[in-house]
């Protein structure tokens, strides 16, 4: 296959109408590929081709570009020393021996001087048209010798994309390959062609490409393999040694705030990574710009060669600006989530940009409903230009027998959810739907499931809702649409049990619904307990719609992974999800709150860690204009109050926001989200009133799963007791492990704080000690122990020798110094950091130096 037949083809007519041709593009673009099949078409032609070629190592060695010219014989000719005349008239008979005389300079950067000179005064002579491949001109580099005609054409070659990567990947493995390995490699590679090819081929001889009888898939976590790194290092060819540093140092240190980098890195330095586009910057939700070096594949074979990067020079150069390697840098290479995030969410935009402009153009020329659909279709998810989705609706005509009614409902609904969320006339899109319902009775049961699932996602569950949709569902043809809207209904209202016999109704498939499912379903079993299944679910089926390229499936599957997960106290994973569907930018209509939500449960989780720009900045972004409160958990724009309280560690107003949210749920009918609200009040600082609330709907709703959870708030902060062994051994053995160890470490910060006779001290201590049975590091210190001054009367003797060595040496080597277990250190840094209320290790440090002064 040729990829680039249509740049070739342009070239060679530019060349033949004498017009000449800069070809700019990286190592590995193309460039040489696009080269030869110029060269071997011309001289097919009967053109007079000279073919000069550059070479790193014979940069300094005058004419060693020229070698195909014979210069011992032209020196023979001419009886005297060689001089450049002499070969510059060489080269000019070379070309005028055909009415076409063309001159191709491949590797332009590398060709020696002399040679560009010869070239230059030939052209000159003859007028010979010249092709010129080069990489992109650095900023530090002086001019070539060479004098480009002014009248040149510049053709780039970018990066491939999706299409043309997966037909590479065919050709090269000789068989076709899945969707989410070629989305693998375009992020991996950043669609450079040579890399593509180098990474397939080792990627398959290491056994990390299988094939299967439906094509080629990957088989391995990764697509590293050491034996592709000769041909990924081409791309730092000719780079000089501050910027190879840089790239090096730039791997170690992996995605860094950009003005950390320019601290630790001279611009000298940057410039060139820049110029060659192996430096990306992402702009962070939090407003900060981040830097790394892609494509990704290049940072793990600059980690692989170690001996490059020794670990005290990079502690050395990086010491004074208080800046640690995020990786050992003798190791196995890093993995970077982050540099694929970016590189995923550059290829969405660029996707998303084309198939749109594509389609607006088809609708343009045929505004029908079908070119309608197709356009809205392919930007709703992303950002849609406001002013080209507002004449689609205006000019879009409804013919009263559109055939394809599937078609013609996804456009009816998507009106609805622009009049409601961007034009906020929520009464206007209803009415709309209402008027097209009575008159298309074939589609009537889809525009009233929408009808009422549009009223739910931007205000109250609407009253009679069983009644509208039952009809529907009961009949002997029960409607996909209708069936999976009354479940979805009756989850938000915490009806858990009819969301199962509903669902339990056969219908055919609805391409509206699947990822909706996903929500619905995840709230489901969010509500019944089943957090870690949740978790897995959600973060597979994440997975899968970042193989699939399906923008709105990883907004919906990583807002119901990260809920799950935050539970379950997996905050990495949930923020390292979170971060790769922020990246990918706001969306639009229904998917716009969930996008709010995940920005506020971010900001509970960096506030929670004491990052308080970061949460900040993340609540601001959550609280834009015209963004409505959503059904789901944090989608309330007064979960952002919750956020604030803690950043501002007032006990007292978080406590207020989470009885807003909670008041402002019940008010919308919306019980299933004020149960899991509740839940996440349960980890960052639990009430008496919230307590009692949650176990009521647990009783009242028989979430037999949740019992020993909710029996276990109230034992601990209603009635100020100690659990049962047999109870905490149940909930040791749950789902509900992590909140439950939130709540014992709650009660016994409570217990060891109160003032003077109300503190418990033998209650605060059983509390610890049960508390070591959920293991280090079991649950946040939360607000409840930030909000006050951390007080170094309550640590031991023991804990306050650890906490002052524990900002300088790790576990291991405390132990090793005091003679204890690794695991006895780790209990005393844990339960040291419990009494005293500090966020991390150089906070206890500082309560333990107050203690022993």
């Amino acid at each position: 296959m040729n990829l680039f037949e249509e740049e070739t083809v342009r070239v060679l007519e530019l060349l033949r109408s004498g017009t000449s041709v800069a070809l700019v593009g990286m190592i590995g673009s193309g460039r040489s590929a696009v080269v030869r099949a110029v060269v071997t078409e011309l001289e097919r032609t009967g053109a007079s081709v000279e073919h000069v070629r550059g070479h790193a190592g014979l940069r300094k060695i005058p004419l060693a570009a020229l070698r195909s010219l014979d210069l011992d014989a032209v020196q023979r000719t001419g009886g005297r020393p060689l001089d450049l005349l002499d070969v510059a008239d060489a080269l000019s008979r070379r070309l005028t021996a055909s009415s076409q005389p063309v001159l191709v300079v491949d590797d332009l950067e590398t060709v020696d001087p002399e040679s560009l000179t010869v070239v230059d005064i030939a052209r000159e002579r003859t007028g010979a048209a010249l092709l010129a491949a080069k990489r992109p001109r650095t900023m530090h580099e002086t001019d070539q010798v060479l004098t480009l005609p002014p009248d040149q054409v510049r053709i780039e070659l970018g990066a491939l994309r999706y299409d043309d990567v997966s037909a590479l990947l065919g050709t090269t493995l000789d068989g076709p390959v899945d969707s989410g390995t070629v989305v693998r490699v375009l992020t991996y590679t950043a669609g450079n062609p040579r890399l593509v090819v180098s990474v397939a081929l080792a990627a398959a001889r290491d056994g990390l490409l299988t094939r299967y009888a439906d094509g080629w898939r990957i088989s391995a976590p990764d697509l590293w393999s050491p034996s592709s790194c000769g041909v990924v290092e081409s791309l730092l060819h000719g780079l000089d040694r501050p910027a190879r540093d840089a790239a090096l140092l730039l791997a170690g240190l992996g995605t860094q705030p950009l003005d950390t980098v320019l601290d630790v890195i001279a611009p000298s330095g940057l410039e060139p990574l820049e110029e060659r586009g192996l430096l990306a910057f992402v702009e962070e939700p939090d407003g900060r710009t981040t830097a790394t070096i892609t494509p990704p594949v290049l940072v793990d074979c600059l980690t692989y060669r170690r001996s490059e990067v020794p670990r005290a020079w990079a502690r050395a150069v990086l010491a004074p600006h208080g800046v640690t390697p995020t990786v050992d840098l003798r190791s196995a290479p890093r993995r970077d989530a982050s540099r694929q995030d970016a590189a995923l969410a550059r290829y969405h935009e660029v996707q998303a940009d084309v198939l749109g402009n594509a389609r607006w153009a088809q609708w343009e020329e045929e505004p029908t409903v079908a070119n309608a659909e197709a356009y809205l279709s392919a930007v709703w998810e992303a950002s849609p230009d406001a002013r080209r989705v507002e004449e689609v609706f205006r000019a879009t005509v409804v013919p009263p027998d559109a055939a394809d009614v599937v078609v013609l409902t996804r456009y009816l609904t998507l009106e609805a959810q622009w009049d409601g969320y961007v034009r906020r006339n929520l009464s206007g899109a209803l009415a709309r739907l209402r008027g097209h319902a009575h008159d298309r009775a074939d589609i009537a049961p889809e525009l009233v499931a929408y009808d009422l699932l549009l009223q739910a996602a931007i205000g109250p569950i609407p009253d009679g809702y069983v009644e509208l949709l039952g009809p529907y569902v009961e009949s002997d043809a029960p409607r996909a649409l209708p069936v999976r809207v009354l479940a979805y209904l009756h989850t938000l209202a915490l009806e858990p049990a009819e969301a199962r016999r509903v669902l339990e109704t056969d219908t055919p498939p609805s391409r509206f619904s699947e990822d909706y499912d996903l929500f619905r379903d995840g709230l489901l079993s969010l509500v019944r307990g089943r957090w870690a299944e949740v978790a897995t679910v959600a973060t597979e089926a994440w997975s899968q719609s970042r193989r699939d390229l399906n923008r709105l499936g990883q907004s919906v599957a990583g807002y119901v992974a990260s809920l799950a997960l935050f539970v379950t106290g997996r905050w990495n994973e949930a923020e390292s999800i979170m971060h790769s569907v922020f990246v990918l930018g706001r969306p639009s209509g229904l998917m716009s709150p969930l996008h709010a939500g995940m920005l506020r449960l971010s900001g509970l989780v960096a506030a929670c860690e004491g990052r308080v720009d970061v949460a900040e900045s993340l609540v601001t972004h959550a609280d834009r204009p015209h963004t409505p409160d959503g059904p789901g958990p944090t989608t309330a724009r007064a979960f952002s109050d919750v956020v604030r309280g803690v950043v501002d560690k007032d006990a007292a107003q978080v406590t207020a926001a989470f009885a807003a949210v909670a008041d402002e749920r019940r008010g919308r009918g919306l019980t299933a989200t004020e149960l899991l609200e509740l839940l996440l009040q349960l980890v960052v600082l639990p009430d008496v009133t919230g307590v009692r609330r949650f176990g009521q709907l647990v009783e009242s709703h028989e979430l037999d799963e949740l019992v020993p959870l909710a029996r276990l708030a109230t034992v601990l902060v209603v009635d100020d007791g100690l659990p049962t062994d047999d109870e905490v051994t149940a909930l040791l053995a749950s789902d509900q492990r992590f909140v439950a160890a939130c709540l014992v470490g709650h009660a016994a910060r409570t217990a060891r704080a109160a003032d003077g006779a109300r503190a418990d001290m033998a209650r605060a201590d059983a509390l610890d000690e049960i508390l070591t049975r959920f293991g280090p590091g079991s649950g946040p210190h939360a607000l409840d122990a930030t909000h006050r001054e951390a007080s170094p009367s309550l640590l031991t003797d023991r804990e306050t020798e650890v906490a002052l060595l524990a900002t300088t040496l790790r576990n291991l080597e405390i132990a090793e110094r005091l003679g204890v277990s690794v695991r006895t250190v780790e209990n005393h840094v844990s339960n040291g950091m419990r009494k005293s209320g500090a966020r991390n290790r150089d906070d206890l440090s500082q309560v333990a130096a107050r203690r022993a002064r």
